[in-house]
């Protein structure tokens, strides 16, 4: 480094073993350290450093060569948060009053206090219901939201709204799992045998008015075993389930047996499902006119005809199934059979229900028609 950059503590772009200092004319140089001013790549004194001088241009540097700090970016050594600056208040309050330690931290002294306020008397009620949401947030397996959260807890007859639950969740650092949207193409080409009675019409009236079924796919060790599930669009209650590891016709006919036994053999109903094989074999086709059921299929890849079972798999897999998958047959079957008949039905709140259980929304409705 040449002296007048040694001297003034403001180095020249070329000052560097590549260039020589020789070559910037030190003269110059130690006129530009005297006004606190830069050189730019021609030897010319510039108010940026390392940038052309242009006029009307105010320099960003002092003229102690220091980067003054620019209001309009927002920045503030102090500004940590309300939270963490209530706690360097009282850890700071031994040394300064607490009026100057507020007016530094930029918070009012009322909002301070009353932070004492609530560290000297917690609230008891608010730590049950942090409590209480947390043991509803591990029996969902991390899934449930502030509005099932909030259908949960009304269930069990405690009165709260849902922008508290969310505050609760915030301050339990509890965040639900949400799957990201996926982009799916729309066709309209139905089955040339089998027309799409639904039509979309997924507002079922009555109990066995109409079924959708479908088929997905669940990882276990090393290979893939499949699930058919048969939904009551009713209360979106799942009335039917079967597991194989062959994803064949087989396993959509014994779905659709379970639900006949589970419903005590109901006829006239309307089973919807997808263009798939095993919905469309002469096994399948043959058990429904056995049950007397009609049947009706949705159009060539278009999942939205048969929405309600898509959303029937997307919350299994998002909400409860493991990452990875499971170990045996025998652990899927009975984790699957349980979140299925158990948690879904009677337990996990329904938007479509009012936040009820499809299972008790159906038991309540069926009480309430009969005595109307």
């Amino acid at each position: 480094m040449c002296q007048p950059c040694f001297g003034s503590g403001i180095q020249c772009p070329r000052c560097c073993p590549s260039y020589g200092c020789w070559r910037n004319g030190h003269a110059s140089l130690g006129k530009a350290a005297q006004t606190g001013t830069s050189w730019d790549d021609t030897g010319n004194s510039s108010p940026y450093r390392g940038q052309k001088a242009y006029p009307g241009t105010r320099s960003p540097y002092s003229s102690s060569g220091e980067r003054e700090a620019n209001p309009k970016k927002g920045y503030r050594s102090l500004n940590v948060g309300r939270q963490a600056s209530f706690e360097l208040i009282s850890t700071l309050r031994e040394h300064d009053c607490v009026c100057v330690l507020c007016r530094l931290f930029d918070v009012s002294r009322s909002s301070y206090y009353a932070y004492l306020n609530r560290r000297a008397h917690p609230d008891t009620e608010r730590i049950k219901l942090r409590i209480r949401i947390k043991e509803l947030f591990n029996k969902s397996r991390y899934s449930a939201g502030s509005r099932s959260l909030t259908n949960m807890l009304r269930s069990e007859g405690i009165t709260i709204g849902r922008f508290k639950v969310r505050r609760l969740m915030r301050e339990a650092s509890l965040f639900s799992k949400q799957p990201k949207p996926r982009l799916y193409r729309v066709a309209k080409v139905e089955h040339p045998k089998i027309p799409n009675l639904l039509n979309r019409d997924f507002d079922a009236k009555r109990k066995n008015q109409t079924w959708c079924s479908d088929i997905t796919y669940v990882r276990v060790g090393k290979r893939w075993i499949y699930v058919a599930a048969v939904l009551d669009l009713y209360t979106r209650r799942v009335v039917g389930l079967s597991l194989s590891e062959n994803c064949d016709a087989q396993l959509a006919v014994n779905a659709i047996k379970n639900a006949y036994r589970t419903r005590k053999k109901p006829t006239g109903v309307l089973v919807h499902t997808d263009q798939g094989q095993q919905y469309g074999s002469d096994l399948f086709c043959r058990q429904l006119r056995c049950y007397q059921m009609k049947q009706s299929m949705s159009r060539r890849g278009n999942c939205w005809d048969n929405a309600p079972m898509e959303r029937l798999f997307r919350s299994y897999k998002s909400e409860w199934m493991p990452k990875g998958g499971y170990q045996t047959f025998a652990e899927a079957q009975l984790d699957i059979e349980h979140y299925f008949m158990n948690y879904y039905n009677w337990s996990r709140p329904h938007q479509r229900n009012k936040g009820m259980a499809p299972a008790v929304a159906e038991k309540e409705l069926i009480s309430v028609s009969k005595n109307s």
